[in-house]
């Protein structure tokens, strides 16, 4: 079973390896073919009193691809106390920051993730933490001590992190954990019970002694090398660090225009039972999963072009892969070598982690566009025969070009010593259509933001380091990822540059703690409340609105467009004539029926352009007709809805002219519903915008006279530019025309508030009906109370949407 809602992208990743800090180090590494072993560090040796010089295995468990530390937690950024922090196993750490780290890369911020059903699953083991601290005496009387030494909790915190509510789990089935664990987020997607998961793995190593039983049983490398397929394979070496991915069902991904790294096709978990003595590995238990993955992804071996193996570099363990890929090649039938490699000869073994490290190795591969060669290749394994008849090893790095129809695919095996096997097909990302060229501004805004100032300092130097190395992104893709794709914290900056110099200047006085006119910083010290877009009424249009704008910016082309192409079936002008100014267009002197669908298309179009550049509404709210656009934006009616009510209404709307009139009065409402009681049936209050802002509506003589009234008083009131009573009585004469209007849509729940000016207060947008807007143009406009009321309560930033 395949296709856009079954098969799942790689929309982020993120890892950690010796002096790899995340996929571009990695790929750089990969590219290159290098690798990252060396010794065990003497620092920690030092901290773990560990002393291998009197160990008859010495030379052998200090070899590795070991971090230089593992103390360094900015536990304040995950809200955990130092004392806390102490108790916690470094992988707990580790898990934690690579998970953000993952999130981040997808360009998906923590509020975006919180409350939802978001797996994840870890693939782990312990590192020994728990013994050191045992060791010093540090675990006496330890609050946290239960909670630092559990393995389920690299999970759990990650799942609290971002308050998830998935499946929170840490997968143990040996060396094979990460991608056990992957298969089984891939499971859950697939069936339905997740649109998104978090699959990681992790792996520390606090004290090299801990290698052993490993170098007892013969798994450990005498040369403190991994050679996999190689005639001088024998034995690992162990490696630290670990790999995140965050999956996502592929039709939502291509949805929201993700960058995808790769897609997983299929997958199989399999055992290889008794099949082999343990902890022998097991050829047929091998090709079993792979033939399961196979069969879950509709493909024939032949179509895949290569396979990560799990390819430790041990005398048993890579005849014995290659000897079930073989298995493979019999059932399926294959007419061209298989190319193969392993990451363990790069950044050696991460045992429960190494599954995801050859998982992102082989989507960053996928991406790019390349196989990567293996670190020191010579010759191969003597001890599988025909090595070359089958096999194929990289000494120099090869471009992987697809073809149609037969895009690049690739397999990823894990092996777990218990007989736990996995494995994946991996296959490049489809082909999207390019977006349309958007002229560069002039000027680019890059924000910043981190808990404290010493880390906002730290992201500048990062960013600028970033740009030193060379852009892979255009200067107004990393503004608006910064924008909008960043979780926000209180200590905050920005860099407006024009230029690659400008940009460099300004992050380099940020990073130093300094600011300028184009390198600005600040800091939030509360919460600022909802961001509230507000849509106006009639009466702020004018000749010439949105023209520059349409001219100058694809954002708000692109939406007029598509209001244009909405309202074209209802309207006998066209609204392109209108802004661009031919000379057949309509003029905004033509009433309502003209006026109305042009400041609807104008202020849809602007929340557009504003939510383009990262600021995007919590609610939204409107004034009179400003509800249906207010309604639009918030995805409550769509676009082709919307432009129905309000194309029909405001044509129903010129029965009205000449029936009535309005008057603005500079007074509060009790004083003026006071004075209305001298014209009954007549006059009403129509509009309340505040304490002393009130619109009167009704028989245009009595407005006249109240006027008058208000004038001997010392009250200002001015005429309202309309031609007709709106929410007064009048209106009830075209009630069944604006009924109509209504009919056939289908409002909808949406995440953005919908804060109603007839009700004063939040609204379910499933009620948005013609019922509704019928009740909107009748009903009084209770504005101020509207907005009041969400003052006084939540307080936040009002945006008013208007040309």
């Amino acid at each position: 079973m395949s296709g856009a809602a079954t098969d799942i992208a790689v929309v982020g990743l993120s890892c950690r390896f010796p002096g790899v800090h995340g996929p571009e180090a990695f790929w750089r590494l990969l590219a290159d073919g290098r690798s990252t072993v060396g010794t065990f560090p003497a620092s920690r040796a030092a901290d773990a009193q560990a002393d291998l010089s009197a160990h008859p295995d010495a030379a052998t468990l200090g070899a590795g691809s070991f971090l230089d530390s593992v103390d360094g937690f900015d536990a304040e950024f995950f809200s955990v106390s130092a004392a806390e922090a102490a108790a916690m196993d470094p992988v707990q750490r580790l898990g934690l920051e690579l998970a953000w780290e993952a999130v981040e890369d997808a360009g998906v911020t923590a509020a975006a993730l919180a409350g939802r059903e978001v797996d994840v699953v870890v693939g782990a083991a312990p590192s020994g933490y728990d013994q050191l601290r045992k060791r010093s005496g540090s675990d006496q009387d330890d609050h946290y001590a239960a909670l630092g030494s559990s393995g389920a909790l690299i999970a759990n915190r990650i799942s609290s992190l971002f308050d998830v509510r998935g499946m929170s789990l840490c997968a143990d089935s040996g060396q094979s954990s990460s991608l056990v664990s992957l298969a089984l987020t891939c499971d859950r997607i697939r069936s339905g019970a997740v649109d998104m998961a978090l699959a990681g793995g992790v792996h520390l190593i606090m004290d090299p002694e801990s290698g052993t039983g490993l170098a007892n049983l013969g798994a450990l490398s005498p040369e403190g090398r991994c050679f996999p397929f190689d005639e001088r394979a024998g034995g690992f070496v162990r490696g630290e660090g670990g790999a995140f991915v965050l999956l996502k069902r592929l039709d939502l991904a291509v949805a929201d225009g993700d960058h995808i790294y790769a897609v997983v096709r299929g997958w199989g978990v399999r055992s290889g039972g008794a099949s082999s003595r343990m902890p022998d590995p097991s050829p047929t238990g091998q090709a079993s999963a792979v033939l399961s993955a196979l069969r879950s992804a509709d493909l024939a071996f032949d179509a895949v072009d290569y396979v990560e193996a799990h390819g430790t570099g041990t005398r048993l363990g890579d005849p014995a892969e290659l000897a079930g890929l073989r298995e493979v090649q019999a059932e399926h039938g294959r007419g061209r070598p298989l190319t193969v490699g392993s990451v363990k000869a790069n950044v050696g073994h991460l045992e429960p982690a190494a599954g995801l490290a050859g998982f992102v190795k082989t989507a960053l591969c996928l991406d790019r566009g390349l196989l990567v060669p293996q670190p020191d290749f010579h010759a191969p394994n003597p001890a599988v025969s025909d090595f070359e008849k089958d096999f194929e090893v990289l000494r120099t790095a090869r471009p992987w070009t697809g073809e149609p129809g037969r895009p690049r695919r690739a397999g990823v095996s894990s092996i777990g010593m218990g007989g736990t096997n996995a494995h994946l097909i991996l296959e490049q990302a489809p082909e999207l259509p390019a977006p349309a060229p958007v002229a560069a501004p002039a000027a680019v805004p890059w924000v910043l933001s981190a808990r404290t100032e010493a880390a906002l300092r730290e992201q500048a130097a990062r960013l600028k380091e970033f740009v030193t190395d060379g852009l892979p992104s255009s200067p107004a893709a990393v503004g608006h990822a910064l924008a909008t794709a960043r979780t926000t914290f209180a200590h905050r900056a920005v860099v407006v540059a024009g230029d690659r110099a400008e940009t460099l200047a300004g992050l380099d006085l940020l990073a130093r703690g300094e600011t300028s006119a184009r390198a600005v910083r600040g800091t939030a010290t509360a919460a600022t409340g909802p961001i509230v877009f507000v849509f106006p009424g009639q009466g702020s249009q004018w000749l010439g609105m949105g023209r520059q704008l349409y001219a100058e910016s694809p954002v708000f082309a692109a939406s007029v467009d598509a209001c244009a192409k909405a309202l074209e079936p209802w309207l006998d002008w066209s609204l392109l004539d209108l802004v661009t100014g031919a000379e057949s267009a309509p003029s905004l002197d033509d009433g309502d029926a003209v006026v109305q669908p042009a400041l609807f298309a104008m202020m849809v179009s602007l929340a557009r352009l504003w939510q383009s550049l990262g600021v995007v509404p919590d609610v939204v709210m409107g004034h009179s007709q400003g509800e249906i656009a207010a309604a639009c934006a918030a995805g409550a009616l769509s676009l082709e809805d919307a432009a129905r009510v309000i194309a029909l209404r405001s044509r129903a709307l010129t029965a009205l002219a000449g029936h009535g009139t309005m008057s603005a009065v500079a007074a509060p409402v009790s004083w003026v519903e006071e004075r209305l009681a001298r014209w009954p049936g007549r006059l009403c209050v129509a509009v309340v915008n505040g304490p002393a802002s009130v619109v009167v509506a009704g028989d245009s003589a009595a407005v006249e006279e109240f006027a008058a009234l208000a004038a001997d008083d010392g009250v200002r009131v001015r005429p309202v530019k309309v031609r007709f009573a709106s929410h007064s009585p009048l209106v009830e004469r075209i009630r069944d025309q604006v009924l109509e209007a209504g009919a056939g849509t289908t409002p909808r729940e949406t995440a953005v508030e919908f804060h109603s000016t007839v009700t004063a207060g939040p609204l379910d947008t499933r009620r948005l009906d013609a019922a509704y807007w019928y009740d909107n143009l009748r009903s009084q406009v209770r504005f101020g109370e509207a907005v009041e009321r969400l003052m006084r309560e939540r307080g936040g930033v009002f945006v008013e949407v208007s040309p």
